[in-house]
């Protein structure tokens, strides 16, 4: 555990150097007069507000911050990589308590030390990978790490009311529901968590049953429904409703393909994804490609379910993760879904374990080590852009040349440094990219 907390801090220590200046941060934190006190008008406003998310318990903890450390950036992003910390040691417990059966269920007896190196190689893949760089080192993101706090809280509290007393239940049960509650007033994605408890169940027993779990679950299908609402309005407030039904389903089709393949090859060179659609033309090679691999991975998980449980489960569990933020993409969104993956390949991992070649264990772990060390070098690499507003708008500019938005950012940031031509070349860009997108649209 302490191993887990230790390695994520170290990790993302360079993000404790950066400022504030990218996008939303303006918005969430230096230009917030409202988080600057506490009191009765700062409940009423994070209550009310609806600007970008209805998330009132992100903003009253970067209130706290506020009466912490001012405008200090350093205590806003503390904060988050202490967050990201905790969550990856709730990763490490949560998949220790999963057991990680071949058949699911509890573990009789107590995790061997193969089963403790497991939960770790989980926990480290989900806390070191460079995945997270965007919801940690953006200090707008605090809802990112903040609703999976409560979260995967929730999810772990609802697993031991399963092997409780009859006399705990119903107190675990309760604990688990006000977590949900917590979770979706940190990000309305957390609707997703009586989805998340359907897959345990189906884990846990290799059945569900509807019926019953309407019947048990329906305060946390109302706290889930309150999540859609919230994320509807959120839609159609940020542009999400100028996107056509043929760009919807591209997106949301491609996007799971998209955290996949970043997430076994993570090589990606963006710190963020602009908010538009996937490919253009509408629906094209990409798009049947990501189709494919959906279904060649939903099929295989579909054909050694009876035999292998977890890996229908533990994908079951990354599609609905992401299914509440399919309408766009973003290394963020990724977030609370990445442990799906990480349980598929300890899960093969243990298995290919079993056979009885000695050398095999000593291997994997060698190369579970390497691949570890591999994304906490990529992590920290990619942090280093974010500490400088140049450096980050000429990545993303690299990364995606036809989104103008981007070259008017590094326009700005080459004036703000002195660098006139620079900028002059960069609004040049943007205009050109602009009429472009005009007359296209004719």
């Amino acid at each position: 555990m302490g191993a887990v907390a230790a390695s994520t801090f170290v990790a993302f220590l360079p993000a404790l150097r950066n400022g504030f200046f990218v996008l939303d941060d303006g918005l969430y934190v230096e230009n917030n007069t409202h988080i600057r006190t506490l009191g009765w008008p700062l409940l009423r406003w994070a209550f009310t507000d609806t600007l970008v998310y209805w998330h009132p318990l992100t903003w009253l903890s970067l209130a706290v911050d506020y009466r912490l450390w001012g405008l200090d950036p350093f205590g806003y992003h503390l904060t988050n990589v202490l967050l990201h910390a905790l969550n990856a040691v709730l990763v490490f417990f949560l998949t220790l308590r999963l057991g990680l059966r071949r058949d699911g269920g509890a573990q009789e007896s107590g995790p061997s030390g193969w089963a403790y190196g497991g939960a770790f190689f989980a926990a480290a893949s989900f806390a070191l990978h460079p995945l997270r760089v965007e919801s940690v080192a953006w200090v707008t993101e605090r809802k990112d790490v903040l609703y999976a706090f409560f979260f995967l809280i929730g999810i772990t509290l609802y697993l031991l009311r399963d092997r409780a007393e009859p006399s705990r239940r119903a107190w675990l049960y309760g604990a688990s529901l006000s977590c949900a509650c917590l979770s979706l007033m940190s990000k309305p994605v957390a609707l997703a968590f009586p989805l998340v408890l359907l897959v345990i169940d189906y884990y846990l027993s290799g059945r569900m049953d509807l019926r019953r779990a309407l019947r048990e679950k329906l305060p946390l299908l109302a706290v889930a429904a309150v999540g859609v609402v919230l994320l509807t309005l959120k839609w159609w407030t940020v542009g999400g409703s100028e996107l056509s039904w043929a760009d919807r389903l591209d997106t949301a089709l491609r996007a799971p393909a998209l955290y996949l393949a970043g997430w076994l090859l993570p090589f990606q060179t963006a710190p963020i994804h602009p908010f538009v659609p996937l490919s253009r033309p509408t629906l094209g090679t990409p798009f049947w490609i990501s189709v494919a691999a959906l279904l060649g991975v939903t099929g295989a998980c579909v054909a050694v379910a009876r035999k292998e449980r977890l890996f229908a489960a533990a994908w079951l569990y990354y599609l609905v993760m992401l299914l509440p933020s399919l309408h766009t993409v973003g290394d963020r969104f990724s977030y609370l879904a990445s442990p799906g993956l990480s349980w598929m390949a300890l899960l093969a991992a243990d298995r290919v374990s079993n056979r009885p070649q000695a050398w095999i264990r000593p291997l994997l772990a060698a190369v579970g080590g390497v691949w570890l060390c591999f994304l906490s070098v990529r992590t920290l690499e990619l942090q280093r852009v974010w500490g400088d507003r140049t450096a980050f708008w000429s990545r993303q500019v690299a990364a995606f040349p036809e989104v103008a938005a981007a070259h008017v950012e590094l326009g700005a940031a080459y004036g703000e440094s002195g660098y006139v031509l620079e900028a002059l070349r960069e609004f040049k860009e943007a205009e050109r990219l602009n009429s472009a997108s005009l007359r296209q649209s004719r």
